[in-house]
């Protein structure tokens, strides 16, 4: 009766991610390659010493690219976090590794020359992450690679969109954010009519400003789904659909601060109004998007369950009942 479900009857469980016990990836890592890394880094970036600084310049003046910041903090951290998985193979470092690595930095080099002679400073910022994706591969092969591609994958949020490429994209979203919020102001009621970006309600005129376009929920909302999509234990269709997702709650997110604005306007005093649109506002649209992105977590998990609830059914359905199992005693 204590082993109930026979070796070929149990679940198999999936620890692709784990690593055997007493053993972990940095324990291979020896001394001198940690120096010898930390040495090649610090070269690399102090080439780099401009583009940083116009990055940090980029990050703490423009309300756009304010999440430029943790973009650096939260890519350590998921290095971190990934630390202990299993490697695909014995060997860190190979012949073929090493090339592919070399390769990547020259291109990263190749790529800043040409942003030099354009004068595209956003091309030397770009040229960043294949020159760190080679070092990672050249110091710790494709175990690091494994490691830490995510991260630098993720370090692309860093680096500011173009002038032109922000300019269309904010015009953009503008216009979808007045026509957006018209519809909805309609819907409840009020009578508002747009005209360009501006919002006419019965007593007062609500424009909706380049800053007002949504850009900056955009990309930071953009950056923390790809976050999310890398720490959660979900199918590859469902983080696909949640990173989709990313901008179509950005846009609601907007409108219903623009809402809230008109309805303040129609009921409440200009002073209250201001008040929501410049200052809770801003606080209040990423708790909406947050609040819409559990509600659509909530959502696949009632749609579609997870590996581990489909183990736990698969196996519960092949544990005997007490029944046949003294029936099955009986027999025997």
């Amino acid at each position: 009766m204590s082993k109930m479900i026979s070796d070929s009857q149990r679940v198999p469980v999936q620890t692709l991610s784990a690593v055997p016990a007493g053993r972990r990836v940095f324990d291979d890592v020896s001394v001198l390659g940690v120096v010898a890394a930390a040495v090649i880094v610090a070269v690399y970036g102090a080439t780099y010493l401009n583009t940083w600084q116009w990055l940090y310049s980029a990050w703490t003046t423009s309300p756009d690219h304010s999440h430029g910041l943790l973009v650096p903090v939260f890519a350590v951290v998921l290095i971190w976090m990934r630390r202990n998985m299993r490697p695909f193979a014995e060997r860190s470092t190979s012949a073929l590794s090493l090339s592919i690595g070399v390769a990547l930095i020259v291109s990263g080099f190749a790529l800043k020359w040409v942003g030099i002679y354009c004068r595209v400073i956003t091309l030397e910022a770009v040229s960043i992450l294949p020159g760190l994706a080679g070092i990672v591969i050249c110091c710790g092969g494709w175990r690091a690679a494994r490691i830490a591609w995510p991260s630098l994958l993720f370090l692309a949020f860093m680096i500011p969109l173009p002038h032109v490429i922000g300019v269309q994209l904010g015009g953009s979203l503008q216009h979808v954010a007045t026509t957006g919020s018209t519809y909805l102001m309609q819907l409840l009621g009020l009578p508002a009519v747009a005209e360009g970006n501006v919002i006419y309600l019965s007593e007062s005129t609500l424009g909706v400003a380049e800053a007002c376009s949504g850009i900056r929920m955009l990309m930071s909302f953009f950056a923390l789904t790809t976050a999310l999509c890398f720490l959660i234990d979900r199918s590859f269709w469902e983080k696909c659909l949640v990173w989709l997702s990313a901008p179509v709650i950005a846009i609601v997110s907007n409108v219903l601060r623009i809402v809230a604005t008109g309805l303040a306007y129609e009921f409440g005093s200009a002073k209250l109004a201001d008040l929501i649109f410049h200052d809770l506002a801003g606080w209040l649209m990423m708790p909406v998007g947050l609040g819409l992105l559990w509600l659509e977590f909530f959502v696949l998990s009632r749609l579609v369950p997870t590996v581990e609830s489909q183990d736990l059914s698969l196996a519960l359905r092949r544990v005997p009942t007490s029944r046949n199992a003294v029936h099955s005693r009986s027999r025997a």
